[in-house]
């Protein structure tokens, strides 16, 4: 249980530079709040996609 957790931490690290990238690159390339609004959202449900094929992946490996 242990292993998981930490390989989940690890996954979710990775998100932060590139949530600082992406915050980065809003304001050099100056985009409206709305399309900001638009790519956060795809983002977020992108990545409840990936985690839930990871745990779908990760479950079919143990058993």
């Amino acid at each position: 249980m242990r292993d998981n957790g930490e390989s989940y931490l690890k996954r979710h690290l990775l998100y932060i530079p590139v949530i600082a990238v992406i915050l980065i690159a809003f304001n050099v390339f100056d985009i409206s709040r709305y399309y900001q609004n638009i790519i956060i959202y795809v983002l977020l449900a992108l990545s409840v996609i990936v985690d839930i094929i990871y745990e779908i992946k990760n479950k079919e490996v143990n058993l």
